[in-house]
């Protein structure tokens, strides 16, 4: 038979147990909001990512480890609980060109990673300057009816695209002319002109939901936000929330820039024809700033109605769905 255990022992082992229990509950109530033991072996606050891919099955990669697959619906994902420190970004979908972010989580706060995926090869079709037309002829030959090919007719839709085009020229022309002329006027030099005087600019294209204005200063191209009903949104800040500002360079080209928009649907993402290709790049700056083709070809122009970019190259106009 088992002896009964001591009164002494029992109560020994009842005081250091109480001792344990009350020792572990502040670490509990720690652990409950939101603390975690840091490298330092002092408690930190943790922070979070709100992630958002366009795409549905894109991979999701969070520090080198997969930790979601997107779906036809859920597209965004929070990852919550996480130490501060730097953490990479990856999201990857098959046909797609990758998208990576370094970002830093800080205590306490919520990091945001929303990307842009391009088609590593988006559909795209020629548009015919001329329409053709077969027709039968009024002799036969050997019991056949022979065909003859009326003159080629102008295409309708190729000349609708190419006057956009003229369109989209001129407006360009003017606006470029009205900045120069803002920010240097007769009496003023360009030594003691300001480029903070933004308000005197004509924005050569304004985003989507009217949140981002863009225009250029020779090959660099600003962007400023236009909204004031809130506070500047993370891709106009080198950090969460930091060193933030209202007017920022999104690109500093070599070559002249010949065609700016917005991507279709996005206030961050910004797209440029500049060189022999047309290219997606992102406002955010935090590492690394993504930087996706869209087309390669000789000398490109582009315009973007809906989802379709219209890219004109020499005398070829191509029509691209995204």
């Amino acid at each position: 038979n088992m002896q009964p255990m001591p009164l002494k022992k029992r109560r020994f082992y009842f005081y250091v147990l109480s001792l344990v229990f009350f020792l572990a509950i502040p670490v509990l109530i720690f652990y409950e909001s939101g603390y975690r033991l840091g490298d330092s072996f002092n408690f930190v606050k943790t922070g979070g990512i709100y992630i958002y891919s366009p795409e549905s099955g894109s991979e999701i990669y969070l520090n080198g480890d997969k930790i979601e697959e997107t779906g036809f619906f859920l597209k965004d994902f929070f990852v919550d609980d996480l130490k501060p420190g730097k953490y990479s970004v990856l999201i990857s979908k098959e046909k797609f060109w990758p998208w990576a972010k370094n970002v830093t989580i800080k205590e306490g706060m919520v990091a945001e990673a929303i990307a842009f995926l391009i088609p590593k090869d988006p559909e795209g079709e020629t548009v015919p300057k001329n329409i053709e037309e077969a027709n039968p002829a009024e002799t036969e030959t050997s019991g056949k009816t022979a065909t003859t090919k009326k003159k080629p007719e102008a295409n309708p839709e190729y000349l609708r695209i190419l006057s956009l085009f003229e369109e989209e020229k001129i407006n360009k022309e003017k606006v470029v002319k009205s900045n120069t002329l803002a920010k240097n006027p007769a009496d003023e030099s360009p030594a003691t002109s300001s480029p903070e005087k933004t308000e005197e600019y004509i924005y050569e294209k304004v985003s989507p939901r009217g949140k981002v204005g863009l225009w250029r200063e020779g090959n660099q191209i600003l962007a400023k936000w236009l909204k004031s009903d809130r506070s500047l949104p993370y891709y106009f800040c080198e950090g969460n929330n930091e060193n933030c500002r209202e007017i920022i360079a999104i690109f500093n080209s070599a070559s002249v820039v010949r065609s700016l928009d917005f991507y279709p649907g996005r206030d961050d993402v910004v797209v440029i024809a500049v060189e022999n290709g047309i290219f997606a790049i992102e406002i955010d700056s935090r590492k690394t700033q993504n930087f996706q083709p869209i087309y390669k070809g000789v000398d490109p122009y582009f315009i973007i109605d809906g989802n379709t970019f219209y890219v004109k190259d020499k005398d070829a106009i191509i029509k691209i769905k995204i």
